[in-house]
């Protein structure tokens, strides 16, 4: 990776496999006449077993996969081309968080150390660049076995646990550069990270697993897992000590030193020259950095448009509605991707906000994946993605258009801090050398700029694959063009996050929001496609600020919470966008169209851009209103039933009344087919027919959820608890969370923190599997869990209940039925003796069960996901002290981190009850962006939008707070703050302070009428609402006056005059009041200090002596 230090948080992957053809299924539009290369596995082959590579991958590493999508295509074109992808496409990316000092990497100075940390060298990826580089079948089908890369998880997790550890140690981090290996190996991450200063390196000194490779193997294998970093010579036992904690290869390579040059020398060859008395050998490598590295000639390509035949879209007369929705809803696009979502880690973190599964069925339909940046506030990251390839058959403009706006129309669901916040990863896939596809290719670039600028976003990344074609029967098959866009921004409430699900019942109304302002182009739709065509008139963004406003718009409606459910309009286009909000909500709508014009298909299956809101009934007018400030347009098309049925008439005349089960039966078709393949069939059937009478889960609660006291969290003295990991570990993290917020002090403890007695447990029960239960003194009796009764890990948020038992951690919670977190491969309770179990039972020590929506105990999948007898989800000790289980309670202590949970719970979602915290006077001297050299080098500045996502809401005590914010006296900055930052804060200007600065002799430090560095600044006050805020407040705030002016002798270092008392009869809520300073400079007496800096000011020189 390219930045310097990034905490990995999590990922979405997407997937792009050929025509599935699954034996069996109903697929009439796929062409079972095309042959395929006998060197490629097979498009099932792929979609099974690429996206198990993926999820085990994850699920080792410990990262969630929270996001992605599938589309399967292949096609002969009324010009007689065959389009598919028979080079598959398999992307992930994450999105993560970095600390504002580590965005640029340190440069490289003479005498720094060049290291290689990571796993061993093996014969890995060997021509890989130069294989991805060519049309498929036209190189030797060696050189594409020999290019595949293999995975590591388990060192890649050691790699991420030793770069964390040297971040967390702030100041003291020994990494001053980081570079990761992938393409080219050695030969490109060295040289790039020694760049421009030099080096010389000994491939002999690189730690190898395979010790028969050659120094060109070592070299250039594309061997994973692996970084490059500087480190200070100083800092080189730090680091060693690090790596050996967590079990990693650490190796000095080389030494910076100044000339400029890559030299890659063979000490072996060296010595053994030397004792031949043979001259040494000249170095394997000897470049000029700066020129493989500096500035490089451009290339120029000449492209040709061609224009392609093009055929009207033509269905068959006779055709119904539900004719249609067999095939549109079992393609892989738009049917039901439980298939991929079960097998992933979803949850582990326990950070993540959003993921895929929503509604009290949890099916896999959400638009936006969230995560927090911790698990004390609510603060956060969006991403969600867009991509229409098949469009770019027809028009790729319009494609780079739609993904664009695809992925903002999924990101809209979750509250952000601003539109022009919001980035980009761009990853194109096209066959660019062959004939039109360049030309394509750089029309769509064009398209994409021109709206991204008009939408005010970037593109900060991206990827390009653009060979993406291969040779079969005879010819070459082009892979659609794509472009996916996948956008990212921070999220300043994760908890303002809204679902497809339906949630109203009667009470909801629909409303749909018409990117494309009545027009209806079925060319490239789902469709199309099932009927084995693409059509010939393309959906398109004919009005990218109408996006933009939709956008907005949306986002004020969430902050409002007037917005209850919500959809985008894809794949499927308006009616399976509809269909889709009913099967997550379990039940049924009544939609009323008008066609104005168009015909039915057209009205029903068009995907032009859009969206569906569920709002009440009470809100309609509100939310019309707003909208149509905004000039957006919003019209009523149904309503929401609690009979779960589907009703459908476009202009008065019916076209569905069918059961909602039955159309989602057919939706999870072709996931099912899938699922066959991949786990127990018997488990699946299960799971399929018990679908069909699936109810919203009854969880009743014997216990009122709320937070630890604040006096445990205060004590000097807090119970310990080790959280102990072996390497492949992962979960530690959010279990020391869930432990501190129960008023613990959490141990991270290694495995080899024990073996090299840097830590003695005085007690310590290891878990059923830790050890093998028939190593040594292990007994074969005795209960342990084995591997899942469906075959392969499973990841679901399911029930449980609580039985009576003597489990300590369960006291006052006996009699509960809730959700939790389940995520293993290994989690089905054995008792090879029956007699165990018996006395498990009879002495209630299986605490906690697997149980079915009515609450009751079951060994059904996939409420029992792993198949343990009468649903036991943990074992304990007849004394209750000791619990064993395998759900992850540690995942779901947080309400935020809930997927769904029963509205009679009556609990807010950022917390199971509000505690008395918070703050009612918050002062904030931000450190804002400055030009001036001699500024920046007295304190560090921020970029001024780095402020947009400071947790102001959270901070606020529930009786309110009053804002205090320090500013120079720049329009422009103004100008932010009042348009944008204190909206996104949640914070109401009331008035403005003046802080006038003069000398010891009572002048001012410079004229008034200076146009910089004017002799005053400003304090602006607000308000931030409480939940619970006295109605008299916002008269009082209002009664603060613009006329208050402060006189002082400004402070060295930015210091503030202190101004609390001037603002304590200001102050709503409790007294006294609760006052933190954000960016302090000094700390104050009952005050918070929040900063960097706060000890700056406590040095004795700054106090005077007095003797009392």
């Amino acid at each position: 990776m390219s930045c310097l230090q990034l905490k990995h948080i999590t990922s979405h992957v997407q997937w792009h496999p050929t025509l599935v053809q699954r034996q069996g299924s109903y697929a009439p539009w796929e062409d079972s006449s095309f042959t395929y290369p006998s060197n490629l596995a097979s498009p099932l082959e792929i979609l099974i077993e690429v996206s198990n590579g993926a999820s085990d991958y994850g699920n080792k590493f410990g990262e969630p996969l929270i996001q992605g999508f599938t589309r399967t295509f292949g096609m002969r074109l009324p010009s007689g081309e065959r389009r598919e992808w028979l080079k598959p496409i398999m992307f992930s990316g994450g999105i993560g968080q970095i600390d504002h000092t580590h965005i640029s990497k340190g440069d490289p100075e003479i005498g720094m150390l060049v290291v290689k940390i990571g796993g061993p060298a093996y014969r890995i990826g060997m021509g890989g660049g130069a294989a991805s580089s060519m049309v498929s079948g036209q190189n030797d089908a060696e050189l594409d076995f020999n290019a595949v890369q293999r995975g590591d998880a388990e060192m890649a997790q050691k790699l991420y646990r030793v770069v964390r550890a040297c971040i967390e140690m702030g100041e003291g981090n020994p990494i001053i550069s980081i570079h990761d290996q992938g393409a080219g190996g050695n030969c490109n991450v060295v040289k790039e990270i020694i760049y421009p200063k030099g080096a010389e390196i000994d491939i002999r000194a690189i730690v190898v697993g395979d010790h028969t490779m050659s120094v060109l193997e070592i070299w250039g294998a594309e061997y994973q897992e692996q970084d490059a970093i500087l480190v200070k010579p100083k800092s080189r036992k730090l680091l060693e000590s690090i790596c050996a904690r967590e079990r990693l290869s650490m190796a000095v390579i080389g030494t910076i030193n100044g000339e400029g040059r890559a030299v890659l020398v063979d000490s072996v060859a060296i010595e053994k020259s030397r004792a031949s008395g043979l001259p040494p050998p000249p170095p394997a490598v000897d470049l000029e950095l700066e020129k493989v590295l500096g500035d490089m000639p451009q290339k120029s390509f000449e492209f040709k448009r061609v224009a392609y035949a093009r055929e009207f879209l033509d269905v068959a007369p006779g055709i119904t509605v539900m004719d249609s929705l067999k095939r549109v809803l079992r393609l892989p696009s738009v049917c039901s991707k439980r298939f991929l979502t079960t097998k992933v880690d979803r949850c582990v973190t326990g950070l993540v906000a959003q993921q895929q599964t929503v509604g009290p069925l949890q099916l896999p339909l959400a638009d936006v994946a969230v995560i927090a940046q911790s698990y004390v506030d609510l603060t956060g990251g969006a991403c969600a993605i867009g991509e229409q390839p098949i469009k770019g058959l027809l028009d790729p403009k319009a494609m780079a258009r739609l993904a664009v706006g695809e992925a903002l129309t999924n990101l809209v669901w979750a509250k952000v801090t601003s539109l022009s916040d919001v980035k980009a990863s761009g990853n194109w896939m096209y066959a660019a050398k062959l004939e039109g596809e360049g030309a394509a290719m750089y029309d769509a670039a064009i398209a994409l700029s021109e709206a991204m600028i008009e939408l005010g976003i970037a593109i900060d990344g991206g990827k390009d694959s653009l060979s993406m074609a291969a040779h079969a029967g005879g010819e070459v098959v082009k892979a659609p063009g794509n472009l996916v866009i996948s956008a990212y921004v921070t999220c300043p409430d994760i908890t303002k996050t809204v679902t497809p699900d339906l949630k109203l019942g009667q009470d909801g109304i629909l409303l749909h929001i018409d990117l494309a302002k009545g027009k209806r182009r079925l060319g490239g739709s789902a469709l199309a496609q099932v009927f084995d065509q693409i059509g010939n008139d393309c959906p398109d963004i004919d009005d990218v600020s109408y996006l933009k406003r939709v956008f907005e718009g949306v986002q004020d409606l969430l902050g409002d919470g007037l917005i209850s459910a919500g959809h985008d309009i894809s794949d499927g286009g308006l009616l399976v966008c509809a269909l889709e909000m009913a099967f997550a909500g379990n039940c049924g709508i009544a939609l009323d169209l008008a066609s104005l014009g168009n015909s039915v298909f057209q009205s029903l299956f068009a995907e032009e851009l859009g969206l569906i809101l569920e709002v009440s009934k009470n809100n309609v007018h509100s939310v019309m209103e707003k909208l149509s400030s905004l000039d957006v347009s919003a019209e009523i098309i149904g309503r929401v039933t609690t009979s779960p049925v589907i009703e459908l008439k476009v202009d008065g005349i019916a076209h569905l009344n069918e059961k909602t089960s039955l159309l989602r039966d057919m939706w999870e078709d072709t996931s099912f087919q899938l699922e066959k393949l991949q786990r127990l069939a018997s488990c699946v059937e299960l799971e399929k027919e018990g679908l069909k009478f699936r109810h919203e889960p009854s969880w009743p609660l014997s216990f009122t959820p709320s937070v630890t006291d604040e006096k445990f969290f205060t004590t000097a003295l807090k119970p310990k608890v080790a959280i102990i990991r072996e390497e492949g570990s992962n979960g530690d993290r959010e279990m020391s969370a869930a432990f501190y917020a129960a008023g613990f002090e959490p141990w991270d403890v290694a495995m080899s923190d024990l073996l090299n007695r840097l830590m003695a447990l005085l007690g310590w029960v290891p878990g059923p599997q830790v050890g093998g239960v028939f190593g040594a003194g292990g007994d074969p009796s005795q209960p342990r869990f084995v591997h899942n009764e469906s075959g392969r890990f499973e990841c679901r948020f399911t029930s449980v209940t609580i039985k009576d038992s003597p489990a300590m951690m369960f006291k006052g919670m006996e009699g509960s039925t809730l959700g939790v977190w389940a995520a293993h491969g290994e989690g089905r309770a054995y008792f090879p003796d029956d007699g165990v179990l018996d006395r498990v039972l009879h002495l209630d020590l299986a605490p906690l069960r697997y149980c079915d929506d009515d609450g009751n105990p079951t060994v059904a999948y996939p409420f029992n996901l792993n198949g343990s007898p009468l649903g036991v989800a943990a074992i304990c000790s007849p004394d209750g002290r000791h619990l064993a289980m395998m759900p992850h309670p540690e995942r779901c202590f947080l309400m935020w981190q809930f997927p769904w949970y029963p509205k009679d719970w009556k609990v807010d979602k950022k917390g199971p009850t509000e505690s008395d915290s918070g703050f009612n006077l918050m002062v904030i001297d931000s450190p804002w962006e400055n030009g001036s050299a001699r500024q920046k080098s007295v304190y560090p500045t921020l970029p001024n939008r780095y402020f947009l996502s400071l947790p102001i809401k959270q901070l606020t005590h529930r009786g309110g707070a009053l804002v205090a914010l320090w500013v120079t006296n720049r329009e422009k900055l103004r100008t932010f703050i009042e348009k944008e930052l204190f909206p996104a804060w949640g914070v109401r200007y009331v008035s403005t302070f003046y802080w006038l600065k003069v000398k010891g002799d009572g002048s001012l430090i410079s004229d008034l009428d200076l146009f910089h560095h004017r002799p005053y600044e400003c304090l602006l006050l607000g308000y931030c609402q409480g939940k619970e805020m006295d109605s008299n407040c916002p008269s009082v705030f209002r009664s603060i006056k613009d006329e208050h002016i402060i006189i002082s002798i400004p402070g060295g270092y930015s210091r503030k005059p202190l101004i609390g008392e001037l603002l304590l009869d200001h102050v709503p809520g409790v007294k006294p009041a609760r006052c933190i300073e954000l960016f302090a400079r000094e700390m104050l007496g009952g005050w918070v200090s929040w900063g960097n800096e706060p000890l700056h000011f406590q040095d004795s020189r700054y106090f005077e002596t007095v003797n009392t």
